[in-house]
């Protein structure tokens, strides 16, 4: 699996290139990319390891998509406080984190999944 387009509801678009859990490619950035990447590697249990993925494979292609964006330290940045894993039910992933530098104190939520409610 790949991530190769990435939006967001403002609608912001990337074009990620590469193939499968390598940091090989790159993000082409149409238009502010937001924070998006930062909930997709923060809200995530997998691991990649000599382009080698240990998780699940969507989890896998959000974390090559923000490695190939230079984010391979994003989760240094974070003590996880708090998880609340993907179910079938809720369709989301809920991360609560402190930064490990800077703000003492400060909280911060990510949230991933179904942003659409029937």
């Amino acid at each position: 699996m790949t991530v190769t387009t990435l939006s967001t509801s403002g609608g912001h678009i990337a074009e990620v290139s590469g193939s499968g859990y390598s940091s090989r490619g790159e993000v082409q950035l149409r238009a502010y990319k937001g924070r998006h990447l930062d909930v997709g590697v923060i809200c995530n249990n997998a691991n990649i390891r000599d382009d080698m993925l240990y998780g699940q494979p969507t989890e896998g292609a959000l974390l090559a998509c923000a490695y190939k964006n230079n984010m391979e330290d994003l989760r240094d940045r974070y003590t996880r406080l708090n998880e609340i894993p993907y179910n079938s039910e809720t369709k989301m992933m809920v991360v609560k984190c402190a930064p490990k530098y800077g703000e003492s104190g400060s909280e911060q939520v990510f949230v991933k999944g179904e942003t659409r409610r029937d």
